[in-house]
């Protein structure tokens, strides 16, 4: 969203709390490449990390399986605005948590690492840019598209 309607190209010190939690929980519990903790939602973490049940999220997510072009639909609702907004309230108290985490709990792991890691996440932003919709029917048979593997 931000390379294509602001043009932004690159980002610098990107906070994945994803990949975050994903380190921070194989570090603690030496559990390196269990796939079951590489995917968490951000409701996830707010529970786990902040002890807060975020209800919005559910209703949230009942409305986009109702409606998958919600986000698309213009100007956005007054409602999709304040969950967007909410959902970023959180973040800097979840990084803190990391923060301490690794300074505290962790031996082999420091917020530079974490930061190292998201940074590499950061060209798929990149892939397939010439193609400027994913609707299956104006994909031309053969065209390569790239994926993310981890």
């Amino acid at each position: 969203m931000l390379y294509n309607n602001c043009n932004i190209k690159e980002l610098e010190g990107v906070f994945d709390t994803q990949i975050a939690h994903r380190m921070c929980y194989d570090n603690l519990y030496n559990t390196k490449g269990d796939s079951k903790n590489v995917s968490i939602s951000l409701a996830s973490l707010i529970k786990i990390y902040l002890g807060i049940e975020y209800e919005l999220k559910g209703e949230m997510h009942h409305l986009m399986s109702k409606n998958p072009y919600l986000w698309k639909t213009r100007p956005i609702s007054k409602k999709l605005n304040f969950y967007a907004g909410s959902d970023v309230l959180y973040l800097p108290k979840i990084y803190n948590i990391f923060c301490e985490c690794c300074e505290k709990n962790l031996k082999n792991l420091n917020i530079n690492d974490i930061l190292k890691e998201c940074k590499k996440y950061l060209s798929y932003v990149n892939i397939n840019l010439k193609i400027k919709n994913f609707n299956k029917t104006n994909i031309a048979i053969n065209t390569i598209v790239q994926g993310l593997i981890k």
